[in-house]
């Protein structure tokens, strides 16, 4: 694999498993100094030290993303020990299901505040060292819901909105800085937190046939796919793209 990130430090949020661990690891195998910030400890030493084993270079945070001082504190830490990064990809986020009239106002406000919120903390906690450095690579994780109104997640889908406004919004103002801002938005994607969306016990279940039947290459998506368009929008060979979101779904057709 190339090493085209070399030596850059890259900062994945909900690197602990799923796609950001999944980020996490293809960052690594490139060459970067992963810091990987998860809320739940015990995911980011265990993922810390997956990626140790493969003799990578793997540094972990235990945040929550949508607590701003906590997050301040954690990467002014991060600077000063490890130095600042160069690569933010913001991956962490949460999908609670429910019918838009069942929305308690808690409930929304802890989606906003992880999903967006927690995304928003994060870019401005690396870019003043980006701007001083000249350089940086952000990519946001919106969703493919975001296209077609996934039903019972209408929370989940309003977040996934905003952070594609976040990213263009982001990469018009911080252009002039060498800064880039994407995202991608993945389909369906096998991890922990969708198992039971795809396989109900006895086999894949008739959503994730519906949704196969709607994308041109008929197979589950992995981490992986994720990880590695992750990977190209963190590295030089994207320097020239920002304010984009890349689709990486399988050329699902929405509607």
């Amino acid at each position: 694999m190339s090493q085209r990130l070399e030596g850059r430090i890259a900062a994945v949020t909900g690197g602990g498993r799923g796609i950001g661990f999944g980020t996490a690891l293809r960052l690594a195998r490139e060459g970067a100094v992963v810091i990987i910030l998860e809320q739940d400890k015990g995911l980011m030493e265990q993922a810390v030290a997956d990626l140790k084993a493969e003799g990578l270079s793997a540094h972990g945070f235990a945040v929550d993303i949508s607590d701003a001082p906590a997050v301040d504190a954690t990467f002014k830490t991060i600077a000063q020990t490890i130095g600042p990064p160069a690569i933010l990809a913001n991956v962490a986020g949460i999908c609670p299901f429910a019918a838009v009239e069942a929305i308690g106002a808690d409930e929304w406000h802890r989606v906003v505040a992880v999903n967006l919120t927690g995304t928003l903390l994060c870019c401005q906690a690396v870019i003043p060292h980006m701007k001083r450095a000249g350089f940086g690579r952000i990519v946001n994780t919106a969703s493919g819901v975001f296209r077609d109104g996934t039903l019972g997640a209408p929370h989940y889908v309003a977040t996934k909105g905003g952070v594609i406004g976040l990213t263009r919004a982001l990469a018009t103002e911080l252009g002039a800085f060498g800064i880039t801002c994407n995202a991608v938005s993945p389909g369906p994607i096998a991890t922990e937190a969708t198992a039971s969306l795809m396989n109900d016990g006895s086999g894949m279940t008739e959503l994730m046939k519906n949704l196969l039947a709607k994308q041109a290459i008929k197979r589950i998506g992995q981490p992986s796919d994720v990880a590695a368009a992750m990977a190209f929008l963190a590295s030089d060979d994207a320097g020239f793209i920002t304010g984009q979101t890349v689709e990486v779904n399988g050329g699902f057709v929405y509607g």
